[in-house]
């Protein structure tokens, strides 16, 4: 690594995943070292919206981040159209004490000559997040992603698209459900990331055998929304746009509510959040059906 690296700080403020008393600690020590770093809220956020200062940090070499799992945070960068240099050193202040931390970042001596040292006694504080959006949402591992599309399938939310090379790429962040990990849950290969998760291997931390076999249970889609079903819960909520899945010729209301029933069990399997089922709950048959198809019959009769 070359000598005096740049040292990145990510407050991570818009989750609860980095302790405190961590964060507050190796932040002190750097406004107090007289070390060059940079600050920012969350690196997520710089993610989600392709910051440009993600490609200038790539671009000046090695780097030195305190943030969370290295994996994370080499996909967020890749996310962001960055790519992290290999030399760099990342520092998981999610699980290692603050003073090993410190004693990486500041292991190189004093400020870069010519660079601004940050006041720590300013009022502009980076490191504080800005508006209500939390910026949850997956990135790909994609060392591991072998690109067999279940993530993009799955979503019933536009987070994931086709890129020019056919493989699957997050391209709508802001789209994703809050807490919520269930395409995670259906990749075979472990290689979706929620970096603001919990539980590990989701979380970014390092994938073992036992993960990939307990996230199997998750891979087959069609024993979650068996049949057409997964038709029927994609045009949930929209009446008056597309016929409901029995005017279709797709299963009776009863399957369906069986088949609904069966996400709600998964709901706890998978540590879905209410929003998500709900989002899927296609509304009962209550009296005539409203959708177009039966509107034109009554039109008729």
């Amino acid at each position: 690594m070359e000598k005096n690296p740049k040292i990145l700080y990510c407050h991570c403020a818009y989750a609860q995943v980095v302790p405190e008393p961590t964060r507050d600690a190796v932040l002190k020590a750097l406004q107090e070292s007289g070390a060059a770093y940079e600050a920012v809220a969350d690196l997520c956020e710089l993610s989600a919206r392709r910051d440009p200062r993600l490609k200038h940090w790539a671009a000046t070499g090695a780097l030195k981040i305190a943030a969370c799992f290295p994996r994370t945070v080499k996909w967020l960068f890749h996310t962001g159209r960055a790519r992290l240099p290999d030399d760099s050193e990342i520092m998981n202040m999610r699980t290692q004490k603050p003073d090993e931390v410190i004693k990486t970042l500041l292991a190189d001596g004093p400020a870069r000559p010519g660079e601004v040292v940050p006041d720590a006694t300013a009022e502009d504080k980076p490191w504080e997040k800005v508006g209500d959006w939390v910026p949850w949402f997956p990135v790909i591992d994609y060392e591991r992603c072998t690109n067999c599309k279940q993530c993009l399938n799955f979503c019933l939310f536009g987070v994931f698209a086709r890129g020019e090379d056919d493989k699957v790429e997050v391209t709508n962040p802001a789209n994703c459900k809050l807490n919520c990990p269930a395409c995670a849950r259906v990749c075979p290969k472990v290689a979706i990331i929620f970096p603001k998760y919990a539980q590990s291997p989701i979380n970014g931390d390092k994938v073992r055998e036992s993960d990939i076999k307990q996230e199997k249970a998750g891979v087959e889609i069609s024993s979650v929304l068996k049949d057409d079903i997964y038709t029927a819960l994609r045009t949930r909520g929209k009446k008056g746009q597309a016929p409901c899945a029995p005017c279709q010729g797709g299963p009776p209301a009863q399957e369906q509510d069986i088949n609904i029933s069966h996400l709600a069990r998964l709901q706890r399997q998978w540590d879905i959040p209410d929003e998500f089922i709900s989002s899927l709950r296609q509304d009962k048959h209550q009296g005539e059906c409203s959708c177009p198809k039966k509107q034109e019959n009554r039109q008729l009769e």
